[in-house]
């Protein structure tokens, strides 16, 4: 694992015995661009996004 850099945060490991990686953490990872815009015609349409926050707001939980 110590070949991945962070990708725009920071990576926090623990190690366990013999060097192996126990545990890591990503902090303030930066997602690929996936809204369409006009530099990003391929990206998915924002009503997309509406409905995972949708969907989190109302459970959650399940989401």
């Amino acid at each position: 694992m110590s070949d991945i850099p962070p990708a725009g945060g920071c990576a926090l490991c623990g190690r366990a015995k013999g060097g192996r990686v126990a545990r890591a953490v990503l902090i303030g990872a930066v997602p690929p661009l996936m809204l369409k815009t006009e530099a990003n015609p391929e990206g998915l349409p924002r009503e997309v996004f509406d409905g995972f926050r949708q969907s989190l707001v109302a459970n959650r939980a399940q989401f």
